[in-house]
């Protein structure tokens, strides 16, 4: 069995010792690497490896029993979700990281965009005109009503804010530091609504992200391996290295449009729905929504096919057109200039050079790096079997991306949307045995790369 599994061990064992003794720049010096931590919080680590270590004995001694699929789901959904505050928690300062992440404009801008914006039809219909802070300018406004939305609740609902702030004063997310932080060192003097709305969206991202693994398990299912394989996605570095984020909950979309799109028919209006959905939080999406258009030409009923997923999506784009006046045509036409690195760095006002050369050869390493090297491994291995369509749709797409110069650097972040794309071509690999050892490797990875990567660049 080492012999199966020696090349992805030894791969997996090289990335955590250089990236452990800081031996490697994740990028490009001047022009974007991923920081490394200053000091060392491996005593925060007990945490992750208690509950890794707890759920993998409960899976090595069930991974082979007929087991109800409600038991699957629930574990699934307890392990992805647990795993992820395990993450955070494992962090130099804890779960005060999520309200700093969330809430500092340089970080995301989303929820401090919800706070200033009117959000009223003129400023849906000229967006991104009048959006003051840049990640949010450079996307949909979807993040920011969520956060709106988050703001609304629980302004309009004192009572919630006061449960909320009870619990997490309680509880590991007792964020009251970083709220000392921001008012001492920033300035500002948040309410009570606003803490519990940071405090809430600190759950409710990990815990979207973490609902992917139910339909995972269930797109893979017709495989005896998929229970397995669907524990790798809660296990993907990039997943947990940035959360709580609004990439985290891309694949969520994914996912879903593929669990529709293989069940065919007029389910396939679904597949459009969620990506269409999902394209309102990151136009990135959208080269998925390309990706199964480039699968269906292949079929004998594509037109149909293509009708079905076709006005799920335009249906969602219409719908939200019509609650808010926001136009996703108007949006691409005016981000245009922004569709290379020199364009956004004058649409959004930042002075940034990236070597063009280097990061098209260097970003498709740090995309298969920050999957994980067990599941790359599984990928890479696994697509040769695949119909030849999936292999070059995902080609593709990918070149294009790649190559486009959409994005040069942070692809560990950008490109997550893509991870799920990795699991058809794995669940091909369909070894129990297998999967059991890469499945520690695969942990490994991700608890040593959230031990020194700092990614957010926060010191406490």
């Amino acid at each position: 069995m080492i012999k199966k599994v020696l090349i992805p061990l030894i791969f997996t064992l090289l990335i955590i010792l250089l990236v452990h003794f800081h031996l490697i720049k994740l990028g490009k010096e001047e022009e974007w690497v991923w920081k490394y931590h200053k000091f060392n919080f491996w005593w925060r680590a007990f945490f992750p490896i208690s509950l890794f270590l707890l759920f993998f004995l409960i899976l090595c001694f069930i991974k082979n029993k007929l087991l109800p699929i409600s038991f699957i789901l629930f574990f699934l959904l307890l392990f992805s979700f647990s795993l992820q505050v395990s993450f955070e928690y494992f962090s130099p300062i804890g779960m005060n990281r999520n309200v700093l992440v969330l809430s500092l404009p340089w970080m995301g801008g989303y929820f401090t965009e919800a706070m200033v914006s009117k959000c009223d039809r003129r400023y849906f219909r000229t967006y991104p005109q009048n959006v003051s802070y840049k990640h949010a300018k450079l996307h949909p406004p979807l993040n920011m009503l969520i956060c709106r939305g988050c703001l609304w609740i629980f302004y309009r609902f004192p009572f919630l804010s006061h449960a909320i702030l009870n619990f997490s004063h309680h509880t590991i997310y007792d964020a009251s530091h970083a709220f000392k932080y921001m008012e001492e060192k920033l300035g500002w003097k948040s309410k009570n609504y606003e803490r519990a709305a940071l405090i809430f969206l600190s759950i409710l991202l990990p815990f979207l992200a973490s609902l992917g693994a139910i339909p995972l398990y269930l797109l893979l299912k017709e495989k005896g391996s998929a229970f397995l394989l669907a524990t790798f996605y809660p296990l993907i570095p990039s997943l947990l290295l940035f959360s709580p984020g609004f990439e985290q909950i891309l694949p969520l979309f994914v996912i879903l449009a593929l669990y529709f799109f293989y069940q065919g028919g007029k389910k396939r209006f679904w597949a459009g729905f969620w990506l269409g959905l999902g394209m309102l939080s990151s136009l990135s999406v959208g080269l998925v929504f390309l990706f199964l258009i480039l699968l269906t030409l292949k079929e004998e009923n594509k037109k149909e096919s293509l009708l079905w997923m076709g006005g799920g999506f335009l249906l969602i784009h219409f719908l939200f057109w019509i609650l808010t006046g926001f136009s996703i045509l108007n949006f691409l036409y005016r981000l245009l200039p922004a569709f290379t690195e020199k364009g956004r760095a004058n649409f959004v006002g930042v002075n940034i050079h990236r070597s063009y050369p280097f990061w098209v050869l260097y970003d498709p390493l740090e995309f298969l790096i920050f999957a994980g090297i067990p599941l790359s491994y599984l990928f890479l291995k696994g697509v040769r079997k695949m119909e030849k369509n999936y292999g070059w749709s995902f080609l593709a797409i990918f070149l294009f991306l790649n190559f486009s110069g959409i994005s040069l650097s942070e692809v560990a972040r950008l490109w997550m949307f893509l991870y799920p794309l990795f699991f058809l071509p794995a669940i091909e690999i369909d070894e129990k045995n297998i999967l059991t050892w890469l499945l520690p490797l695969q942990f490994l990875q991700s608890l040593f790369f959230q031990a020194n990567l700092d990614v957010f660049t926060l010191n406490p």
